[in-house]
């Protein structure tokens, strides 16, 4: 599939038209962003209170990271319903 360019003010072409970039996130990104250990992050994923992370390859799990700030957004909007 072939996608328009368009000349931007600066000169350079960008793609027109073409989607975000939902970028993986490794564990250590993810655990930042979530502000929890390690074992904290393995024991919400076995207990199903956070996504399984994708499977990359043979020994590389990663999440994207729309769904790490779903699960964010998700978790801020039960924190204020609750009060």
């Amino acid at each position: 599939m072939k996608q328009k360019q368009k000349q931007t003010e600066n000169g350079n072409a960008s793609n027109v038209g073409a989607s975000p970039i939902d970028p993986v996130l490794r564990r250590q990104a993810v655990r930042e962003l979530l502000g929890v250990a390690n074992s904290t992050l393995h024991a919400w994923i076995k207990s199903g209170r956070f996504p399984a992370p994708l499977e990359l390859g043979p020994r590389v799990r990663g999440w994207r990271r729309s769904v790490v700030e779903n699960y964010l957004a998700n978790c801020a909007k039960a924190s204020t319903t609750d009060q």
